[in-house]
Protein backbone atom coordinates (compact mmCIF):
# COMPACT_ATOMS: atom_id res chain seq x y z
CA UNK A 1 0.00 0.00 0.00
CA UNK A 2 2.97 2.31 0.56
CA UNK A 3 3.68 2.20 -3.19
CA UNK A 4 0.21 3.41 -4.16
CA UNK A 5 -0.35 7.04 -5.22
CA UNK A 6 -1.66 9.33 -2.51
CA UNK A 7 -5.02 9.74 -4.26
CA UNK A 8 -5.56 5.98 -4.11
CA UNK A 9 -4.51 5.85 -0.47
CA UNK A 10 -7.05 8.57 0.32
CA UNK A 11 -9.68 6.71 -1.71
CA UNK A 12 -9.05 3.39 0.05
CA UNK A 13 -9.08 4.97 3.50
CA UNK A 14 -12.25 6.85 2.60
CA UNK A 15 -13.84 3.66 1.26
CA UNK A 16 -12.92 1.68 4.39
CA UNK A 17 -14.31 4.39 6.64
CA UNK A 18 -17.47 4.67 4.55
CA UNK A 19 -17.91 0.88 4.61
CA UNK A 20 -17.74 0.86 8.43
CA UNK A 21 -20.19 3.75 8.63
CA UNK A 22 -22.61 2.08 6.21
CA UNK A 23 -22.40 -1.20 8.09
CA UNK A 24 -23.02 0.54 11.42
CA UNK A 25 -25.87 2.61 10.03
CA UNK A 26 -27.48 -0.40 8.33
CA UNK A 27 -27.19 -2.49 11.48
CA UNK A 28 -28.68 0.31 13.59
CA UNK A 29 -31.49 0.84 11.10
CA UNK A 30 -32.21 -2.88 11.02
CA UNK A 31 -32.35 -3.16 14.81
CA UNK A 32 -34.48 -0.03 15.25
CA UNK A 33 -36.89 -0.92 12.43
CA UNK A 34 -37.24 -4.49 13.66
CA UNK A 35 -37.98 -3.25 17.17
CA UNK A 36 -40.57 -0.79 15.87
CA UNK A 37 -42.30 -3.39 13.69
CA UNK A 38 -42.40 -5.90 16.53
CA UNK A 39 -43.67 -3.22 18.87
CA UNK A 40 -46.46 -2.44 16.41
CA UNK A 41 -47.40 -6.14 16.33
CA UNK A 42 -47.42 -6.24 20.15
CA UNK A 43 -49.59 -3.12 20.35
CA UNK A 44 -52.22 -4.58 18.00
CA UNK A 45 -52.07 -7.93 19.77
CA UNK A 46 -52.47 -6.28 23.17
CA UNK A 47 -55.49 -4.35 21.88
CA UNK A 48 -57.14 -7.62 20.82
CA UNK A 49 -56.35 -9.14 24.22
CA UNK A 50 -57.90 -6.13 25.91
CA UNK A 51 -61.15 -6.65 23.98
CA UNK A 52 -61.52 -10.28 25.04
CA UNK A 53 -60.59 -9.56 28.65
CA UNK A 54 -63.27 -6.83 28.75
CA UNK A 55 -65.87 -9.43 27.74
CA UNK A 56 -64.74 -11.63 30.63
CA UNK A 57 -64.90 -8.72 33.09
CA UNK A 58 -68.44 -7.74 32.16
CA UNK A 59 -69.82 -11.31 32.24
CA UNK A 60 -71.80 -12.15 35.36
CA UNK A 61 -71.79 -15.95 35.08
CA UNK A 62 -69.37 -18.51 33.63
CA UNK A 63 -71.76 -19.47 30.80
CA UNK A 64 -71.87 -15.86 29.73
CA UNK A 65 -68.10 -15.83 29.44
CA UNK A 66 -68.14 -18.74 27.02
CA UNK A 67 -71.09 -17.34 25.07
CA UNK A 68 -69.58 -13.85 24.60
CA UNK A 69 -66.16 -15.11 23.55
CA UNK A 70 -67.62 -17.58 21.05
CA UNK A 71 -69.90 -14.96 19.54
CA UNK A 72 -67.27 -12.25 19.09
CA UNK A 73 -63.90 -14.02 18.76
CA UNK A 74 -64.55 -17.34 17.04
CA UNK A 75 -63.49 -15.79 13.70
CA UNK A 76 -61.35 -12.68 14.16
CA UNK A 77 -59.15 -12.20 11.11
CA UNK A 78 -55.46 -12.97 11.62
CA UNK A 79 -55.86 -13.05 15.42
CA UNK A 80 -56.54 -16.30 17.30
CA UNK A 81 -57.52 -16.85 20.91
CA UNK A 82 -57.51 -19.56 23.56
CA UNK A 83 -59.15 -19.34 26.97
CA UNK A 84 -58.49 -21.82 29.77
CA UNK A 85 -60.77 -22.27 32.78
CA UNK A 86 -59.48 -22.07 36.36
CA UNK A 87 -59.53 -25.89 36.43
CA UNK A 88 -57.06 -26.01 33.50
CA UNK A 89 -59.42 -27.21 30.78
CA UNK A 90 -59.77 -25.29 27.48
CA UNK A 91 -63.08 -23.42 27.39
CA UNK A 92 -62.63 -21.70 24.04
CA UNK A 93 -60.13 -21.55 21.19
CA UNK A 94 -60.13 -20.28 17.63
CA UNK A 95 -60.45 -22.76 14.76
CA UNK A 96 -56.77 -22.33 13.88
CA UNK A 97 -55.88 -23.56 17.38
CA UNK A 98 -58.27 -26.54 17.48
CA UNK A 99 -56.54 -29.73 18.37
CA UNK A 100 -53.67 -27.89 20.04
CA UNK A 101 -52.98 -28.62 23.68
CA UNK A 102 -53.42 -25.74 26.12
CA UNK A 103 -50.80 -23.08 25.57
CA UNK A 104 -48.47 -22.84 28.54
CA UNK A 105 -48.62 -19.72 30.68
CA UNK A 106 -45.61 -17.53 31.38
CA UNK A 107 -44.11 -17.92 34.79
CA UNK A 108 -45.10 -15.11 37.06
CA UNK A 109 -48.16 -14.07 35.05
CA UNK A 110 -50.29 -11.67 37.05
CA UNK A 111 -53.83 -10.34 36.51
CA UNK A 112 -53.96 -7.50 33.95
CA UNK A 113 -50.20 -7.86 33.26
CA UNK A 114 -49.79 -9.22 29.71
CA UNK A 115 -46.70 -11.28 28.95
CA UNK A 116 -45.31 -11.48 25.37
CA UNK A 117 -43.26 -14.24 23.82
CA UNK A 118 -42.59 -15.87 20.43
CA UNK A 119 -43.49 -19.49 19.75
CA UNK A 120 -43.61 -21.95 16.87
CA UNK A 121 -47.15 -23.36 16.57
CA UNK A 122 -48.16 -26.22 14.27
CA UNK A 123 -50.12 -24.94 11.29
CA UNK A 124 -49.39 -21.29 12.07
CA UNK A 125 -45.61 -21.25 12.04
CA UNK A 126 -43.76 -18.64 14.03
CA UNK A 127 -46.26 -16.65 16.10
CA UNK A 128 -46.37 -13.83 18.60
CA UNK A 129 -48.29 -14.76 21.73
CA UNK A 130 -49.55 -12.52 24.51
CA UNK A 131 -50.84 -14.11 27.75
CA UNK A 132 -52.79 -12.58 30.58
CA UNK A 133 -54.57 -13.76 33.72
CA UNK A 134 -58.11 -12.34 33.98
CA UNK A 135 -60.39 -12.33 37.03
CA UNK A 136 -63.90 -13.27 35.96
CA UNK A 137 -66.98 -15.03 37.24
CA UNK A 138 -66.05 -18.34 38.78
CA UNK A 139 -62.33 -17.53 39.22
CA UNK A 140 -59.32 -16.64 37.14
CA UNK A 141 -59.06 -17.37 33.44
CA UNK A 142 -55.88 -17.75 31.40
CA UNK A 143 -56.26 -15.98 28.04
CA UNK A 144 -53.92 -16.20 25.04
CA UNK A 145 -54.02 -13.97 21.96
CA UNK A 146 -51.99 -15.26 18.99
CA UNK A 147 -51.03 -13.80 15.62
CA UNK A 148 -48.72 -15.10 12.93
CA UNK A 149 -45.36 -13.34 12.43
CA UNK A 150 -45.33 -14.09 8.69
CA UNK A 151 -46.15 -10.47 7.68
CA UNK A 152 -43.55 -9.20 10.16
CA UNK A 153 -40.89 -11.59 8.83
CA UNK A 154 -41.76 -10.59 5.26
CA UNK A 155 -41.20 -6.91 6.13
CA UNK A 156 -37.89 -7.80 7.79
CA UNK A 157 -36.88 -9.77 4.70
CA UNK A 158 -37.65 -6.80 2.45
CA UNK A 159 -35.70 -4.49 4.76
CA UNK A 160 -32.72 -6.86 4.76
CA UNK A 161 -32.77 -7.11 0.97
CA UNK A 162 -32.90 -3.34 0.58
CA UNK A 163 -30.03 -2.81 3.01
CA UNK A 164 -27.87 -5.51 1.42
CA UNK A 165 -28.54 -4.21 -2.08
CA UNK A 166 -28.17 -0.49 -1.34
CA UNK A 167 -25.02 -0.90 0.77
CA UNK A 168 -22.63 -1.93 -2.05
CA UNK A 169 -24.17 0.65 -4.41
CA UNK A 170 -23.71 3.42 -1.85
CA UNK A 171 -20.16 2.20 -1.15
CA UNK A 172 -19.27 2.18 -4.86
CA UNK A 173 -20.68 5.68 -5.35
CA UNK A 174 -18.85 6.85 -2.23
CA UNK A 175 -15.52 5.43 -3.43
CA UNK A 176 -15.99 7.07 -6.85
CA UNK A 177 -16.81 10.37 -5.18
CA UNK A 178 -13.86 9.99 -2.81
CA UNK A 179 -11.48 9.38 -5.72
CA UNK A 180 -12.84 12.46 -7.51
CA UNK A 181 -12.48 14.60 -4.41
CA UNK A 182 -8.94 13.30 -3.75
CA UNK A 183 -7.95 13.99 -7.34
CA UNK A 184 -9.33 17.53 -7.22
CA UNK A 185 -7.76 18.17 -3.81
CA UNK A 186 -4.35 17.01 -5.05
CA UNK A 187 -4.50 18.88 -8.37
CA UNK A 188 -2.35 21.74 -6.94
CA UNK A 189 0.36 19.14 -6.21
CA UNK A 190 0.24 18.07 -9.86
CA UNK A 191 0.75 21.69 -10.89
CA UNK A 192 3.71 21.95 -8.52
CA UNK A 193 5.24 18.86 -10.16
CA UNK A 194 4.76 20.38 -13.61
CA UNK A 195 6.40 23.65 -12.52
CA UNK A 196 9.28 21.80 -10.86
CA UNK A 197 9.90 19.82 -14.07
CA UNK A 198 10.07 23.04 -16.11
CA UNK A 199 12.60 24.73 -13.81
CA UNK A 200 16.20 24.73 -15.04
CA UNK A 201 19.33 26.65 -14.11
CA UNK A 202 18.65 29.05 -16.99
CA UNK A 203 14.91 29.39 -16.31
CA UNK A 204 14.14 30.16 -12.68
CA UNK A 205 11.15 32.43 -13.31
CA UNK A 206 8.53 29.68 -13.00
CA UNK A 207 6.23 29.99 -9.98
CA UNK A 208 3.36 27.91 -8.61
CA UNK A 209 -0.05 29.56 -8.61
CA UNK A 210 -1.37 30.00 -5.05
CA UNK A 211 -5.14 29.53 -5.18
CA UNK A 212 -5.82 29.67 -1.44
CA UNK A 213 -2.95 30.89 0.75
CA UNK A 214 -4.81 29.86 3.92
CA UNK A 215 -5.06 26.09 3.33
CA UNK A 216 -2.31 23.47 3.58
CA UNK A 217 -1.67 23.21 -0.16
CA UNK A 218 -1.61 27.00 -0.46
CA UNK A 219 1.05 27.22 2.25
CA UNK A 220 2.97 24.43 0.51
CA UNK A 221 2.85 26.39 -2.76
CA UNK A 222 4.09 29.53 -0.98
CA UNK A 223 6.95 27.56 0.59
CA UNK A 224 7.81 26.08 -2.81
CA UNK A 225 7.86 29.54 -4.40
CA UNK A 226 10.06 30.86 -1.58
CA UNK A 227 12.44 27.94 -2.18
CA UNK A 228 12.66 28.85 -5.86
CA UNK A 229 13.33 32.49 -4.91
CA UNK A 230 16.20 31.47 -2.67
CA UNK A 231 17.55 29.16 -5.36
CA UNK A 232 17.35 31.93 -7.95
CA UNK A 233 19.17 34.38 -5.67
CA UNK A 234 21.86 31.80 -4.94
CA UNK A 235 22.45 31.10 -8.63
CA UNK A 236 22.52 34.81 -9.47
CA UNK A 237 25.02 35.42 -6.67
CA UNK A 238 27.13 32.53 -7.97
CA UNK A 239 27.06 34.03 -11.46
CA UNK A 240 28.09 37.44 -10.14
CA UNK A 241 30.81 35.81 -8.09
CA UNK A 242 32.12 33.97 -11.16
CA UNK A 243 32.04 37.17 -13.23
CA UNK A 244 33.83 39.17 -10.54
CA UNK A 245 36.42 36.41 -10.10
CA UNK A 246 37.12 36.32 -13.84
CA UNK A 247 37.41 40.10 -13.91
CA UNK A 248 39.77 40.17 -10.95
CA UNK A 249 41.97 37.44 -12.42
CA UNK A 250 42.27 39.07 -15.84
CA UNK A 251 44.28 42.04 -14.56
CA UNK A 252 47.22 40.20 -12.93
CA UNK A 253 47.24 37.64 -15.74
CA UNK A 254 47.44 40.42 -18.33
CA UNK A 255 50.26 42.09 -16.41
CA UNK A 256 52.14 38.82 -16.07
CA UNK A 257 51.77 38.07 -19.75
CA UNK A 258 52.85 41.60 -20.67
CA UNK A 259 56.05 41.34 -18.61
CA UNK A 260 56.87 37.97 -20.14
CA UNK A 261 56.29 39.26 -23.69
CA UNK A 262 58.48 42.31 -23.07
CA UNK A 263 61.27 40.17 -21.61
CA UNK A 264 61.15 37.82 -24.60
CA UNK A 265 61.00 40.53 -27.24
CA UNK A 266 64.78 41.25 -27.34
CA UNK A 267 67.93 40.35 -25.45
CA UNK A 268 68.14 41.97 -22.02
CA UNK A 269 70.75 42.48 -19.41
CA UNK A 270 70.74 40.42 -16.26
CA UNK A 271 69.36 43.39 -14.30
CA UNK A 272 66.50 43.88 -16.74
CA UNK A 273 65.66 40.18 -16.60
CA UNK A 274 65.72 40.37 -12.82
CA UNK A 275 63.33 43.33 -12.87
CA UNK A 276 60.99 41.50 -15.26
CA UNK A 277 61.07 38.42 -13.03
CA UNK A 278 60.35 40.58 -9.98
CA UNK A 279 57.30 42.04 -11.69
CA UNK A 280 56.17 38.53 -12.73
CA UNK A 281 56.69 37.30 -9.17
CA UNK A 282 54.62 40.21 -7.83
CA UNK A 283 51.78 39.43 -10.23
CA UNK A 284 52.01 35.73 -9.32
CA UNK A 285 51.78 36.69 -5.65
CA UNK A 286 48.78 38.85 -6.48
CA UNK A 287 47.13 35.89 -8.22
CA UNK A 288 47.79 33.79 -5.12
CA UNK A 289 46.20 36.43 -2.89
CA UNK A 290 43.18 36.66 -5.23
CA UNK A 291 42.78 32.89 -5.16
CA UNK A 292 42.94 32.94 -1.36
CA UNK A 293 40.38 35.75 -1.25
CA UNK A 294 38.03 33.91 -3.61
CA UNK A 295 38.33 30.78 -1.49
CA UNK A 296 37.63 32.87 1.61
CA UNK A 297 34.51 34.38 0.00
CA UNK A 298 33.36 30.96 -1.13
CA UNK A 299 33.63 29.60 2.41
CA UNK A 300 31.76 32.60 3.76
CA UNK A 301 28.95 32.06 1.23
CA UNK A 302 28.78 28.41 2.28
CA UNK A 303 28.58 29.47 5.94
CA UNK A 304 31.63 27.43 6.99
CA UNK A 305 33.67 30.47 8.05
CA UNK A 306 32.47 33.32 10.29
CA UNK A 307 32.80 36.93 9.12
CA UNK A 308 34.98 39.17 11.27
CA UNK A 309 34.60 42.92 10.76
CA UNK A 310 37.75 45.06 10.95
CA UNK A 311 38.74 48.57 9.99
CA UNK A 312 40.61 49.14 6.71
CA UNK A 313 42.84 52.18 6.06
CA UNK A 314 41.95 53.65 2.68
CA UNK A 315 45.37 55.32 2.25
CA UNK A 316 47.10 51.93 2.61
CA UNK A 317 44.61 50.36 0.22
CA UNK A 318 45.17 53.07 -2.38
CA UNK A 319 48.93 52.81 -1.95
CA UNK A 320 48.80 49.07 -2.52
CA UNK A 321 46.74 49.53 -5.68
CA UNK A 322 49.13 52.19 -6.98
CA UNK A 323 52.13 49.94 -6.40
CA UNK A 324 50.49 47.15 -8.35
CA UNK A 325 50.03 49.35 -11.42
CA UNK A 326 53.34 51.27 -11.18
CA UNK A 327 55.26 49.01 -13.58
CA UNK A 328 52.70 49.20 -16.36
CA UNK A 329 52.21 52.92 -15.75
CA UNK A 330 55.92 53.59 -16.24
CA UNK A 331 55.92 51.66 -19.49
CA UNK A 332 52.92 53.66 -20.71
CA UNK A 333 54.47 56.95 -19.61
CA UNK A 334 51.84 57.53 -16.95
CA UNK A 335 52.52 58.87 -13.46
CA UNK A 336 50.47 57.71 -10.47
CA UNK A 337 50.65 59.95 -7.40
CA UNK A 338 49.02 59.61 -3.93
CA UNK A 339 47.76 62.86 -2.39
CA UNK A 340 46.74 63.21 1.25
CA UNK A 341 43.24 64.46 2.16
CA UNK A 342 41.66 65.60 5.40
CA UNK A 343 40.68 63.15 8.16
CA UNK A 344 43.64 60.88 7.35
CA UNK A 345 42.35 59.74 3.95
CA UNK A 346 44.22 59.69 0.64
CA UNK A 347 43.23 60.04 -3.01
CA UNK A 348 45.10 59.02 -6.12
CA UNK A 349 45.63 61.02 -9.27
CA UNK A 350 46.83 59.81 -12.63
CA UNK A 351 48.59 62.07 -15.10
CA UNK A 352 50.28 61.37 -18.32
Amino acid sequence: MNRLPIRWKFTLWFGATLALLLFGFSLLQFVVTRHQLLEAVDDELEEELREITNEIHIARKPPEVLEQTRRRFFEHGEYHFQMTAPAGNVLFQSPALEGHPPLPSNAGAMPDSPQFDTRDLPGLGRCRVVTSVVDGPGGRYLVHAVTSLAPFEQQISVLTTVLLASGPIALALGIAGGYTLARRALSPVERMVEVANRITATDLHQRVEVLNPKDELGRLAQTFNALIDRLQRAIEEMRRFTTDAAHELRTPLAALRSEIDVARREPRTAEEYRQALDVAADEANRLTRLADQLLFLSRQEAGTMPIDDEEVRLDALLKDVAEQFTGRADQAGVTIAIESLSRGLSAGTISG
